[in-house]
């Protein structure tokens, strides 16, 4: 997080964890829910779900699942078990009946993983997984004619709430029940809560894979964990992972499994936690408990009681060497942070956030709409942020993109991926772009983006430190065919260059990492008339107005009318917009503020009664200090 506004605090900053992600909350008490499953006895359990994903190569074969589950209830809850259920289907969707010829299985995956990153012994890692998964069973012209495809997809658990007391929570992460079933098998689906408990709970696994093809459902779980008490939670980690074959399964399930791991860093700034190998704060969880610690890395098994730990996140934490890995715990980093990948540096803070011009705290920019033309402005973010694995800045460039003719289609809440174009590129190193036009950082405006001499709102912790800028610290122009009144998007986004191990040659090679454009209607931006020294040159645009104008959007709740009329060339000063119909009637009455160079007043033609306007001629006055001015428009519905 940075510090975007200098107060001090990092409070406006949002903590991306893919190049995309979801989030969503549900509940197990709400009347849907009881209505759903008829037997069901809420727990009042509050789940939070978060998935993220990534676009770089070799972490783009899964999509990560992070679930936070909370006793909302006034209960105590015992003797719990987590389970994730899969109703997954393999083949071509354009064959009929294309699910019905489906196998499943399981497997415990062990992987000896080289990273380059790491010198000496820390380059070797070793991991164990308990994988489930779904495969499309091979065409044989009689029995089984659902069609092929090579995709293997399944999931894994990647981590889960642990006791190191092994007492509230298993001790280790990892599978305790793998089950699937079939309409026409001997097991089936649970049917009510008490079936569903059972099958959690029954601590067993398949001896074999599924042998012969149907429609399938698997149930991957987890536990016991010994109680939730009201206000605690338990968490656990998936992914869905697809590979070609089993063996590109497995391999995406490893990668799933090295970036849910993620990365060790020093958190507290204590230099006395998270050295000799030491990574695990051991912790306590229930009162009146104890650990007995079965040091793992001496071959005496030496053992240690502890009655009581300080918190993890307080003086005198007690640290141990958990995963007998001296790579681990090492240079103070003890804070264990999961989900981390490489991705492409984050977009700048830009002025077309419309909260930021509501914080008085910001002088270095303005608004970007401007008279046939938009001014964008953005910090320098981008260039600070590092990567999570190699904590190298990789950051190359900007680019900036646009979108035209967006109608507001029923449902959007912003343009899709599809309608954005790239309108300028900018990079750092010119000579080893590969992008037709693009254009080198520091040339100074028109050519480039004009690097605006503003003062830095503070300093990066390192030696030597590098100064952060606020929003203002680039500024591009773009005139190319703007239409005063029409809506537009734009997004700056940043890109970078990284290293990765080319999985067939094993050598290492250049990969770009790009950002993705995107903007949510509040984000748009509507390029508008100069205010004038008088009201002389008032006009309204369109006139006559017809319905189905140009920059007609599709209605919306907040916007039911979907259309507008510009007053333009308003008065550089306060002034009142008085709207009557031919007969005198007073229909519409506004204030608007020109002082700031803004002379567009744009009216949805809905009257002060909240109704729509009739096609006629109306009438209308602008009264500001210097004067009174007036004019008529048509309106033909």
């Amino acid at each position: 997080g940075l510090d975007d506004d200098g107060d001090g605090l990092i409070d406006e900053d949002f903590a991306a964890v893919g190049q995309q992600m979801f989030s969503c909350m549900y509940k197990d008490d709400t009347p849907e829910a009881i209505a759903q499953v008829s037997d069901h006895y809420p727990m009042n359990l509050l789940v939070r779900q978060r998935s993220f994903q990534w676009s770089t190569g070799g972490i783009n074969e899964f999509v990560g699942l992070d679930f936070e589950i909370v006793n909302i209830g006034d209960q105590r809850l015992k003797e719990l078990y987590l389970g994730f259920f899969s109703d997954s289907d393999a083949g071509p969707r354009t064959t009929p009946r294309y699910w019905t010829d489906d196998l499943v299985g399981w497997e415990h995956i062990e992987a000896t993983v080289i990273d380059p990153d790491k010198p000496g012994a820390c380059s070797r890692l070793e991991l164990e997984m308990d994988a489930a998964f779904m495969w499309d069973a091979p065409d044989n012209g009689t029995s089984v004619v659902g069609g092929d495809v090579p995709g293997w997809f399944g999931s894994l658990f990647l981590g889960h709430t642990t006791d190191d007391a092994g007492i509230r929570a298993p001790v280790e992460v990892g599978l305790t029940t793998v089950a699937w079933f079939s309409s026409s098998g001997q097991s089936t689906d649970p049917q009510n809560d008490d079936e569903r408990y059972a099958l959690l709970a029954q601590g067993t696994k398949p001896g074999r894979n599924a042998n012969k093809p149907e429609d399938y459902r698997y149930v991957i779980a987890a536990g016991p964990f010994a109680s939730l008490n009201p206000g605690e939670s338990l968490s656990f980690q998936t992914a869905y992972v697809i590979g070609e074959g089993l063996e590109g399964f497995k391999v995406n399930a490893v990668n799933a499994q090295r970036v849910f791991n993620g990365q060790l860093f020093d958190a507290d700034k204590n230099p006395d936690t998270g050295i000799d190998g030491k990574e695990r704060c051991l912790q306590i969880l229930e009162l009146g408990t104890q650990i007995r610690w079965d040091d793992p890395c001496d071959t005496l098994e030496t053992t240690q009681d502890f009655r009581a730990t300080p918190p993890c996140d307080v003086e005198g934490p007690h640290y141990v060497d958990g995963d007998c890995d001296a790579c681990t715990g090492i240079e103070g980093r003890e804070a264990l942070v999961n989900w981390v990948g490489t991705t492409a540096p984050p977009p700048p803070g830009m002025n077309t956030d419309p909260d930021r011009l509501l914080d008085p705290g910001f002088r270095a920019f303005a608004a970007p709409a401007g008279d046939r033309k938009v001014v964008l402005m953005w910090d320098n973010s981008s260039e600070l942020s590092k990567d999570p694995i190699t904590n190298e800045r990789i950051f190359r460039g900007y680019r900036i993109w646009r979108v035209d003719n967006w109608q507001r289609p029923e449902g959007s809440i912003g343009p899709s991926q599809e309608e954005w174009m790239k309108i300028a590129e900018f990079t750092e190193r010119i000579a080893e772009s590969n992008s037709e036009g693009a254009i080198d950082i520091s040339l100074p405006f028109p050519e480039g983006p004009r690097v605006r001499d503003v003062n830095p709102i503070g300093f990066t912790e390192e030696d030597p430190p590098v100064a952060i800028y606020p929003v203002g610290r680039y500024r591009y122009e773009d005139t190319a065919g703007i239409i005063n009144g029409k809506l537009y998007f734009y997004a700056v986004t940043a890109f970078g260059v990284t290293q990765v191990t080319n999985a067939v040659t094993g050598e290492l090679e250049d990969i770009e990492l790009s950002g993705l454009p995107s903007a949510v209607e509040a984000e748009a931006i509507v390029p508008r008339w100069d205010a004038r020294s008088s009201c002389d040159q008032v006009k309204v645009v369109p006139n006559p107005y017809r319905g189905g104008a140009a920059w007609d959007l599709n209605p919306s709740e907040r916007d039911p009318t979907g259309t507008k009329i510009a007053f333009r060339d308003l008065p550089q000063a306060i002034s009142t917009i008085r709207i009557y119909t031919l007969a005198g009637d007073l229909i519409q009455e506004v204030d608007h503020d020109g002082q700031d160079g803004d002379g567009t007043f744009y009216w949805n033609m809905i009257t002060r009664n909240g109704q729509n306007i009739v096609s006629g001629v109306y009438l209308y006055s602008v009264e500001y200090s210097g004067g009174v001015c007036r004019g008529r428009f048509v309106i033909i519905r």
